[in-house]
C-alpha cells in the first residue's frame, strides 16, 4: 500500500489517541474515533458528506480539549517543579543559618558546661573531707554499741539452754512411766485372749460333731421318701404324658400359624418398603432426565442465537459497505445537481425573500402557542408518573412488610415445632438409656446368682453319690427351662409396653407437626403444577428474542464496564506512601483530586442511557406477552415513569457512585 498524505496524517491521529491525547478522553470516545476514523476521514474536505463533516468536526473539538488538558497538565506540572525548586532553594537557605545558629549555641553551651563541671569537682572534694570525718565517729560509736549488746546476748544464751535442760529431764522421766504402765495392761489383755480363744474352740468343736449327727439321720430319712416319691411319679407321668403330648401338639400348631402369619406380614412390609424405595428412585431419575434435557435445550439454543446474531452482524456489515458505496455515488450526483439548483435559487431569491418575511411572523406566533401548549401537557404528565410512581413504590413496601412479617411468623412456627420434637427425641433417649441400665443391672445379677448357683452345686455334687447327681441334673434342666420361659415372658411384656408408649406418644404428638406435613405435600404439588403450567405456556408463548434487547443490555454492561475501568483507575494512582516531602505529598493529593474530577463528568450522562435502556427494555419484554392495545398503551405510560430512584435500578445506583483514591494520612492532611 503506497502511503498518501491523508492516511499518514490519520495515523498520526490515532496514535495521538493511543498516546497522551487519549488518556485525556473517556475511553468511549477514544474507541469511536479509532472504530470510524479509517471510514469518515479518509475522503476530501470538499467531497465529504455532512454527517462527515460533523464527525470531523467533532473529533476535532475533542483534539482541542484534550490539548488544552494536556497544556493545562504540563503547565500544572512545570509550575509544580518551579514551586519545588524555589522551596529546595529556600529550604537550603534555612538551613545554612540554622546550622550557623545552632553552632554558636553550641559552643556557648560547652563554656558552660566546663565551668558547671569545674565547681561541682570541688564541692564534691569539700563533701568528701567532711564525711569521712562523720564515719570514723560513727564507726566507734556502733563498735562500742555492738559489744555491749554482743555481751548480754550471750547472758541470755545461757539462762536459755539451763532451763531447756531441766524441761528435757523431767519429759524423759514421764515418758518411761508411761512406757511401764502400757506394758502392763497389754499383758494382761493377751492373757484374756488366749482364754476366751481356747474356750470358743471348744465350743466349735461340739457344734460340729452334733451337726454331722443330724444331718446322718436326715439324709436316710429323705432317701427313703425320695424312693417312695419316686414310684408315685412314675405312675402319674404316665398317666400324664399322653394327655401333655396332646395340648403340645395343638400348641405347635398354634404357633406354626402364628408365626406364619407374621413371616407373611414381614414380607409384606418388606415388600412394600422396596416399591417405595423404586418409585422414589424413578422419580428422581426422571428428574435428571428432564433437568438434562432443559440444559440441552438451553445450550442449543444459545449456539442458535450466536449464529443468528453473527450473520446478522456480518449482514450488517456488508449492508453498511453497501450505504457508503451509494453516499459517494450521491454526493456525485448531488454536486452536479447543486451547481444547477444555485443558478435556479438566484432567479428565485428575489420573490422568496418577500414570502419567507410573512412566513415567519404566522410560524413564529404558532410556534409560541404550541410551546405553551406542550409544557403544560409535559407537566400534567409528569405530575401523574410522579403519582404513580409513588403509589407503586407504597404498595411495594406495604407487600414486602406483609411478606416479612409472614416469613417471621413462620420462622417462630417453624423454631417452635423444632423445640418440641428434640424434647421428644430427647425423652425418648432418656427413657432408652434407662431400660438399657436396668437390662444390664438385671443380667448382672442374674449371671451372679448363676455362678453362685454352679458353686454350690460342684460342691454338693462332689460330696452326693451319682444316682443324687442324676436326679439333681434334671431337675437343674427343668428349673433353667422354666427361668428361660420365664425371661422371654418378661421380655415379650417390656417390648409391648415399649409399643404402647410409642404410640401413646405419637397420639400426644401436636397436631401442627401432622399439619406441617400436609402442608408441605400440598407446597410441594403446587409447586410441580406451577412449574409444569409455565412451561405448557413458554412453550406457546416464547418469542425469538429481538436483537434490540441484547443491544440495550450490552450497552448497559458497556457503561457498567467504563466506570469500573474508571474506578480502577483511580485506585492505581500512587497513595503518597513512598512520598519523602511535603512537596511529593501535595502533588499526590492535586493528582488524585483532578483525576477524580475528570471520571466524574460524565455520571449524569451514563445514568441517563442506563435509564433509557431500562424504559425501552420494559417495553421490549411486555410485548413478549400477548396483549391488547389499551394493555400496551398502560405499559408504555408504566415503563416512561421509571426514574432513577426506583427499586429496579439499585443495582446500578451501587455501580455509578466513583470512590476517591485512599491516601496516607500523611497525603491526605498535607498543607499545600
Amino acid at each position: 500500500m503506497s502511503e498518501t498524505p491523508e492516511s499518514i496524517a490519520l495515523s498520526k491521529l490515532i496514535a495521538a489517541f493511543d498516546g497522551e491525547v487519549g488518556i485525556m478522553l473517556p475511553p468511549s470516545v477514544v474507541e469511536m474515533v479509532k472504530a470510524v476514523a479509517d471510514k469518515c476521514l479518509m475522503t476530501t474536505v470538499e467531497n465529504r458528506d455532512e454527517l462527515e463533516k460533523k464527525f470531523a468536526g467533532l473529533v476535532g473539538q475533542s483534539l482541542q480539549s484534550a490539548m488544552e488538558a494536556l497544556t493545562k497538565a504540563h503547565k500544572d506540572a512545570a509550575d509544580a517543579v518551579t514551586a519545588e525548586e524555589e522551596k529546595v532553594k529556600e529550604r537550603a537557605a534555612k538551613e545554612k543559618a540554622n546550622k550557623e545558629r545552632k553552632g554558636k549555641e553550641t559552643k556557648a553551651k560547652e563554656k558552660k558546661h566546663k565551668e558547671r563541671k569545674s565547681k561541682e569537682a570541688k564541692e564534691k572534694e569539700t563533701a568528701g573531707k567532711i564525711e569521712k570525718v562523720k564515719k570514723e565517729k560513727n564507726k566507734k560509736e556502733s563498735t562500742d554499741k555492738e559489744l555491749k549488746k554482743k555481751e548480754g546476748i550471750i547472758k541470755e544464751a545461757r539462762i536459755k539452754r539451763e532451763q531447756t535442760s531441766k524441761e528435757l529431764r523431767s519429759k524423759e522421766n514421764k515418758k518411761k512411766e508411761t512406757k511401764n504402765k502400757e506394758k502392763a495392761t497389754k499383758e494382761k489383755k493377751t492373757k484374756e485372749n488366749d482364754d476366751k480363744e481356747k474356750k470358743g474352740k471348744e465350743k466349735k468343736g461340739k457344734e460340729v460333731a452334733s451337726k454331722e449327727k443330724s444331718d446322718k439321720e436326715k439324709n436316710t430319712k429323705e432317701k427313703g421318701k425320695k424312693e417312695t416319691y419316686g414310684k408315685t411319679e412314675k405312675l402319674a407321668k404316665e398317666t400324664k404324658t399322653k394327655e401333655n403330648k396332646v395340648k403340645e401338639n395343638n400348641q405347635k400348631e398354634k404357633k406354626g400359624k402364628e408365626g406364619a402369619k407374621k413371616e407373611k406380614a414381614k414380607k409384606e412390609k418388606l415388600e412394600k418398603e422396596k416399591a417405595t424405595k423404586e418409585s422414589k428412585a424413578k422419580e428422581s431419575a426422571k428428574k435428571e432426565v428432564k433437568a438434562k434435557e432443559v440444559k440441552a435445550k438451553e445450550v442449543k439454543s444459545k449456539e442458535r442465537k450466536k449464529k443468528e446474531e453473527a450473520e446478522k452482524e456480518s449482514s450488517k456489515k456488508e449492508q453498511k459497505g453497501k450505504e457508503a458505496r451509494k453516499k459517494r455515488e450521491q454526493t456525485a450526483k448531488e454536486a452536479k445537481h447543486k451547481e444547477r439548483v444555485i443558478k435556479e435559487k438566484k432567479e428565485k431569491e428575489g420573490s422568496s425573500k418577500i414570502e419567507k418575511t410573512r412566513k415567519e411572523k404566522t410560524t413564529k406566533e404558532s410556534t409560541e402557542k404550541e410551546l405553551a401548549k406542550k409544557e403544560k401537557q409535559s407537566k400534567e404528565a409528569r405530575n401523574k408518573r410522579e403519582k404513580v410512581s409513588k403509589e407503586l413504590r407504597t404498595k411495594e413496601l406495604a407487600k414486602k412488610e406483609v411478606k416479612n412479617k409472614e416469613k417471621k411468623k413462620k420462622e417462630k412456627k417453624k423454631k417452635e415445632t423444632d423445640t418440641k420434637e428434640n424434647k421428644a427425641k430427647e425423652q425418648k433417649a432418656k427413657e432408652t438409656k434407662t431400660k438399657e441400665k436396668a437390662n444390664k443391672e438385671r443380667d448382672g445379677k442374674e449371671s451372679a446368682a448363676k455362678e453362685k448357683r454352679g458353686k454350690a452345686e460342684k460342691v454338693a455334687k462332689e460330696k452326693a453319690p451319682k444316682e443324687k447327681r442324676s436326679k439333681e441334673a434334671k431337675d437343674k434342666e427343668k428349673k433353667r427351662k422354666e427361668e428361660t420361659t420365664k425371661e422371654n415372658k418378661k421380655k415379650e411384656t417390656l417390648e409391648k409396653e415399649r409399643i404402647v408408649k410409642e404410640k401413646q406418644r405419637k397420639e400426644l404428638v401436636p397436631k401442627e407437626l401432622l399439619g406441617k406435613e400436609r402442608r408441605n405435600k400440598r407446597e410441594k404439588t403446587g409447586k410441580e403444577v406451577k412449574t409444569k403450567e409455565s412451561e405448557k405456556k413458554s412453550k406457546i408463548l416464547v418469542r425469538t428474542k429481538i436483537n434490540c434487547q441484547i443491544a440495550l443490555k450490552h450497552g448497559k454492561e458497556e457503561v457498567v464496564k467504563e466506570v469500573a475501568n474508571y474506578q480502577k483507575m483511580l485506585t492505581d494512582l500512587p497513595d503518597g506512601s513512598k512520598c519523602k516531602d511535603n512537596a511529593c505529598l501535595c502533588m499526590v493529593q492535586k493528582a488524585a483530586a483532578t483525576q477524580f474530577k475528570i471520571a466524574n463528568q460524565l455520571t449524569e450522562d451514563r445514568k441517563a442511557t442506563i435509564l433509557m435502556n431500562t424504559r425501552v427494555l420494559c417495553v421490549e419484554k411486555f410485548m413478549e406477552k400477548p396483549h391488547n392495545k389499551k394493555q400496551l398503551a398502560a405499559a408504555k405510560y408504566q415503563c416512561a415513569s421509571i426514574n432513577w430512584n426506583d427499586l429496579s435500578l439499585a443495582k446500578y445506583r451501587a455501580e455509578m457512585m466513583l470512590k476517591k483514591k485512599k491516601l496516607t494520612s500523611a497525603a491526605a492532611t498535607a498543607k499545600c
